[in-house]
């Protein structure tokens, strides 16, 4: 029988996360906006329930502001190799400067 390993936010990153969303007065429906993602997984991730991939993470930073400190420690808990193989933000800036 297989496992398969969960990866999951440590609590004081995924407080880290809530915290700075509420301090935007975002919603969790607008920090999904915001990171192009389901809201469900905005919540999983301020509850420990879930870890970014490398690319969600990256776009959580730019969408969130977060400083050098913090964008190191959600980077760190990143999951390399699932999930959005790009960027999201990233592709669509190539896409606007190409047009």
């Amino acid at each position: 029988m297989a496992y398969i390993r969960l990866h999951n936010l440590t609590p004081e990153t995924a407080g880290m996360l809530l915290a700075v969303r509420k301090g935007k007065g975002w919603t969790l429906s607008r920090a999904a906006e915001a990171v192009d993602c389901d809201l469900s997984f905005i919540w999983r991730l301020e509850h420990s329930q879930a870890a970014p991939s490398v690319a969600m993470a990256t776009d959580i930073v730019f969408a969130y502001q977060l400083n050098r400190d913090q964008a190191r420690i959600l980077m760190s808990e990143s999951v390399p190799g699932v999930g959005r193989s790009k960027s999201s933000r990233r592709k669509a800036a190539a896409e606007r400067q190409e047009a």
